[in-house]
């Protein structure tokens, strides 16, 4: 995932969570080579829940994602990169980039 993409998700999105016609948008720093994109969707308690999370990991100049968290699925999702699941993340990725692109418009 080019750099570029996520910085500009950066700008219009922030660590806190922030409504958006159908649920929650965030983009958080976890430590100088990771992140947090997350849509979020709120539950009947108040509360909100991943569809999905993903972190991602800045190598050789760009974002790969590392891990992936989807609580609105049943079963739920815990998806740690392996090398048989990388193309799943990757698509993954780029859905919930596309949708947050898609959001901004």
């Amino acid at each position: 995932m080019d750099i570029q993409r996520i910085k500009q998700l950066e700008i219009l999105f922030g660590n806190e969570k922030q409504f958006f016609v159908d649920g929650y948008y965030r983009i958080r720093s976890l430590d100088d080579k990771q992140k947090e994109i997350a849509y979020l969707l709120p539950d009947a308690c108040g509360a909100s829940v991943v569809h999905p999370q993903i972190t991602i990991e800045e190598v050789d100049g760009s974002f790969i994602p590392v891990k992936l968290i989807d609580m609105a699925t049943s079963p739920t999702q815990l998806v740690y990169r392996k090398e048989d699941n990388v193309v799943f993340l990757e698509d993954k990725l780029e859905e919930l980039v596309t949708r947050f692109e898609q959001i901004n418009q």
